[in-house]
């Protein structure tokens, strides 16, 4: 009886093992010369886009994925190659060949004990300093379209294999709308922030669904303490000049954090349609020639000031106030042609205002409230002449 319960118990961990064995993935990943890439990210989901794991390539250029489904999608992202998917089954993935980016980067190695990427449960952490050291990147939102994977599409932010992706500021969400957040993001240097938290599956923690981006701002360190200040700018010529600029201050302690920043923007776009046409009506052709051109300036003022107060290293309370204001936006666009004539003036002002106050604990409780206030005033004016034929 005592072999026979012995011989079962073997033959139970025997079947478990060979599942645990079957539930992997490995493979391997290579430069165009069959070289291995190390330090490339490799992210596991189901066909249907759920985060399941992600990994990072070994000195050789293989990985091993704790999980297996039945079908499943792996996503490849480094800093100097063009990010890949490819949808697969079984245990062996194969071999995955990444093309380098257009740009060369030689100069891009760090030489270190910091990875420039960690995987923290379903976070991928990026060390933020050394992702934008070499590059030519002057405020927080330039610094997150560095992230292997993030892609700007008309003005947002997508990250491959996810579509639309959340913004947090020091893993808190905000009732500002996204683009407030992103204004507010192009005016905080790129040195203020620390890490950016790439999450495919928020946890429930943050309070957004999907995708997720956590950029944590710089705090206190023992020896960097102190008051830190920063004055940056950006100049652009087009048909009027344009740009932004600001200041920021930082004072931090191991008691407080305190933190202000103000930045002006100023916009001007111009667009240009030359439309031509022939249309035939009762076997009559008629030339249409409209020329249209559109004009707009505006400035943003964006201004931040926030502190934190801990109580001891797991207990702080955080307030923060944000306002931003555009007092004079105008838009001018006049349309002239053998149809018609129009001309129309547009006026708006702009102002928003938010407050955050949270409180974290040591033991996960965290409690907080967000508020924003949002007033617009429009108004345009219009005119136009039909040209008789």
């Amino acid at each position: 009886m005592k072999k026979y319960f012995l011989v079962s118990i073997l033959l139970l961990l025997g079947t478990m093992l060979g599942t645990a064995t079957a539930q992997t993935i490995t493979g391997k990943v290579t430069d165009p010369s069959r070289q291995p890439i190390d330090g490339a990210t490799v992210v596991l989901q189901t066909p249907d886009s759920i985060f399941v794991e992600a990994t990072i390539t070994n000195a050789d250029g293989t990985f091993l994925l704790n999980h297996q489904p039945a079908r499943y999608r792996l996503l490849f992202q480094h800093l100097l190659y063009e990010p890949q998917e490819k949808e697969g089954t079984g245990t062996d993935a194969g071999t995955f060949t990444l093309q380098p980016k257009d740009y060369a980067l030689q100069e891009v190695v760090v030489q270190g004990e910091r990875p420039l990427v960690t995987v923290e449960g379903s976070r991928l952490t990026y060390d933020m300093p050394q992702l934008t050291s070499q590059r030519l990147v002057t405020n927080a939102y330039e610094a997150l379209k560095q992230l292997p994977g993030v892609i700007e599409q008309n003005d947002v932010l997508t990250l491959a294999g996810a579509g639309g992706v959340s913004l947090l500021l020091n893993g808190r969400p905000s009732s500002m709308t996204y683009e407030q957040l992103v204004t507010l993001l192009k005016g905080i240097p790129a040195s203020r922030v620390e890490k950016a938290e790439v999450m495919y599956s928020a946890p429930p923690q943050y309070h957004v669904r999907g995708a997720a981006i956590n950029l944590v701002l710089k705090g206190y360190k023992p020896g960097e303490g102190g008051l830190q200040g920063e004055v940056n700018g950006e100049y652009k010529q087009q048909k009027e000049a344009g740009g932004n600029g600001g200041v920021t201050l930082a004072y931090t302690s191991p008691k407080i954090d305190l933190d202000f920043i103000y930045n002006l923007q100023s916009n001007y776009t111009r667009g240009y349609i030359d439309f031509i046409a022939r249309h035939t009506v009762k076997e009559q052709v008629y030339d249409v020639n409209q020329v249209t051109d559109n004009e707009g300036r505006s400035l943003t003022h964006t201004l931040r000031a926030g502190g934190t107060y801990k109580f001891d290293k797991d207990n702080s309370l955080n307030l923060s106030y944000t306002t931003q204001f555009s007092p004079d936006k105008t838009g001018d666009s006049h349309s002239n042609g053998n149809i018609s004539e129009s001309f129309n003036h547009s006026q708006a002002h702009h102002q928003m205002h938010n407050a955050a106050l949270y409180y974290t604990s040591g033991f996960g409780f965290q409690a907080g409230a967000d508020y924003t206030y949002f007033t617009s005033t429009d108004t345009q004016t219009s005119s136009t002449e039909v040209r008789k034929r």
